[in-house]
């Protein structure tokens, strides 16, 4: 394989990069197709399906240009596959810093790597699960299995939005595209990519803000309290997002609990049951979720696909 000749300006230009890429997704949310979509609420049908179509060319727009300009203007990848495989997204092709390696041992660990973030998820979430599979009921009382009510949410544009299109184009453009651009510097440490990184991801989500003071059913103030708890909420899920893709250089896992997340959204303390022994096993659960979360996220998510040197 050929060495990488790092360009001294990468810093720099892979960070302009980055806020170019990042901002690009807001402002595709914004952009008006036409005058009657600049009065139309978030979860307008046709609104969503205007802007699922826009983020779904613009993910696809960045996963072709970002290889190229990896290869041929920053030179930090020393081939168009070398710099594709920093996605993670073709199960079996692993990213070094000297090429790429494709193989039967990395493509069964990429599954391995997809089941295990999958599960971590779920033990961390393990109280709304077991909440909603047997104890949560409808308007009309009736309970429904977690299969039916996701199947019934991806029946509608809001679902589809939801479970399908926003955790797959915001993981391959705030994880995959934006992680890529930095992983082959080498002197960006893990602690910058985890932790720095999401701040992209997070204040990409400001924007819900100008959308609840458009509606006006809501004050200021309370505005001002929901997307601050909502930039710390999506820095710390991006935080995790990028550690887990770090870990496992797994496009795939990430977009799965991605999904989770926005299906059952952040724990509720407080939950309606006729049964009052059930909250107390509920609030015992969430620390059990927690603690199983802590003691699993290492060793769970070693694999031999990271792209990066973990010491």
């Amino acid at each position: 394989m050929e060495t990488i000749e790092k360009n001294p300006r990468s810093p720099d230009m892979a960070i302009i990069a980055c806020i170019v890429v990042a901002t690009s997704y807001v402002a595709m949310l914004y952009t008006p197709y036409n005058r009657t979509t600049l009065f139309l609420r978030r979860n307008s049908p046709q609104l969503i399906k205007r802007r699922l179509v826009s983020a779904i060319l613009l993910t696809l727009f960045w996963v072709s240009l970002t290889p190229i300009y990896l290869t041929f203007i920053s030179k930090s990848a020393s081939s168009i596959i070398q710099a594709v495989s920093l996605f993670g997204i073709i199960p079996g092709l692993k990213y070094t810093h000297d090429g790429y390696r494709f193989g039967i041992s990395n493509l069964i660990s990429y599954i391995n790597d997809t089941s295990h973030c999958g599960l971590l998820i779920m033990v961390l979430l393990i109280g709304p699960i077991i909440n909603e599979a047997f104890f949560e009921t409808d308007f009309r009382g009736q309970r429904h299995s977690i299969v039916e009510s996701v199947i019934s949410e991806l029946k509608t544009v809001m679902g589809l939005r939801n479970l399908v299109v926003a955790p797959i184009t915001e993981e391959i453009i705030y994880r995959c595209v934006i992680l890529s651009l930095l992983i082959p510097l080498n002197n960006v440490n893990a602690d910058v990519l985890i932790f720095l990184t999401p701040l992209f991801f997070g204040v990409a989500h400001l924007h819900h803000g100008y959308e609840l003071y458009k509606e006006g059913s809501i004050p200021v103030l309370q505005i001002i309290m929901v997307i601050g708890f909502q930039l710390l909420y999506t820095t710390l899920f991006g935080a995790l997002e990028a550690f887990l893709f770090l870990r496992t250089g797994n496009a795939l896992g990430i977009c799965f609990v991605h999904a989770c997340c926005n299906y059952f959204g952040f724990p509720s303390i407080n939950i309606e049951s006729d049964r009052k022994w059930w909250k107390y096993a509920y609030w015992m659960l969430l620390v059990v979720g927690v603690v199983g979360f802590k003691i699993l996220l290492f060793p769970i998510t070693e694999s031999i696909n990271s792209p990066i040197k973990w010491h």
